[in-house]
């Protein structure tokens, strides 16, 4: 394989960055446009229904729950919960970074992919439910927080609809295509 097939294959992005006539490196991609509402709002929206979900599953953490201690069903669909969550918010960080309309390669990597990552958040979220459930069962007579019990549910319910309000927002959200500009149209 040629160098120049890795390069792109790292970053995809560059195949829509080329040298024009003038020696100035252009972006000859297409972009998307944002067509209901405003940047601005939508933005706010999913930051709105992603950062809460984000505090609550990082608070799951520093709670006193016996459950979180060495029990690996209930500790790996929370480590997915916070890695998705984390992926979630990562993508509106860089979303809101870039300028508008989209470049379609963050389109691709920023946008695109939020729905499916606030799903994936949502299902550890309600596997890690099911996990403490089966914790709380199988130890029953020796729960020593049940307050904290409680919380974890709430919290993981909490994180639970809130990404899936993330993920219905960013669905609602109508896009537009426009094709890239010629050359030329990138010198002037």
């Amino acid at each position: 394989m040629s160098k120049e097939k890795k390069r792109f294959q790292r970053r995809g992005y560059l195949q829509y960055i080329r040298q024009n006539a003038a020696g100035e490196y252009v972006y000859t991609g297409g972009y998307h446009h944002l067509q209901n509402g405003t940047y601005g709002e939508l933005l706010r929206r999913l930051y709105a229904f992603a950062v809460p979900p984000a505090v609550c599953a990082a608070a799951v953490g520093f709670l006193p729950d016996d459950a979180m201690m060495n029990t690996f069903y209930v500790l790996i669909p929370y480590v997915f919960l916070v890695c998705f969550t984390v992926s979630v918010i990562w993508a509106l960080v860089r979303f809101s970074a870039n300028e508008k309309p989209l470049r379609e390669y963050i389109y691709k990597a920023a946008v695109t992919p939020i729905p499916r990552r606030a799903v994936a958040a949502a299902v550890s979220a309600g596997a890690a439910a099911v996990g403490h459930t089966v914790f709380m069962c199988l130890h029953a007579d020796e729960l020593a927080h049940l307050w904290a019990d409680v919380l974890f549910y709430v919290l993981l319910a909490c994180a639970a609809a809130g990404m899936l309000l993330a993920r219905r927002a960013a669905k609602k959200a109508r896009w537009r295509f426009s094709p890239a500009k010629t050359d030329t149209d990138n010198l002037g």
